[in-house]
């Protein structure tokens, strides 16, 4: 028999920060990610070292679930990187939210950013004819 016992003597934390605040529907949209793992107790081997955690970003517009992106990244103490999410061609003009969701094993943190969507010609074209039918 063997017994294995998850511990959460560390904890994880996400900060996310939206480059550009302004986007085409079409266009993506880059978000900078920082991920830090910190202990919450003295020097314990069982959290030295990296460990990989899992990030969902989804884009909403009020309530509605635009897009999502999911990658993951490694932290050993801090990691930094910029992901680029597809804001689809059909988006319609307004404000919408970020979200991240980074979850390692029963750890997770969260974090999120605004930014506007504008539309371009094109998606203006998909629209009119899709409210045509």
């Amino acid at each position: 028999p063997v017994n294995i016992t998850v511990t959460d003597k560390y904890k994880i934390g996400v900060n996310i920060d939206v480059i550009e605040r302004k986007v085409k529907a079409g266009q993506s949209i880059s978000v900078f990610t920082e991920l830090t793992k910190t202990k919450q107790r003295g020097k314990d081997p069982d959290v030295e070292g990296k460990i990989t955690v899992n990030l969902l970003y989804k884009i909403i517009k009020g309530k509605d679930l635009v897009t999502s992106l999911s990658t993951t990244m490694d932290v050993e103490n801090s990691n930094e990187k910029t992901v680029s999410i597809n804001i689809p061609i059909n988006s319609t003009k307004g404000s919408y939210v970020v979200e991240v969701n980074a979850t390692h094993l029963d750890i997770t943190a969260n974090d999120n950013d605004n930014f506007q969507v504008t539309t371009n010609m094109v998606g203006n074209i998909l629209n009119f004819f899709k409210n045509l039918k």
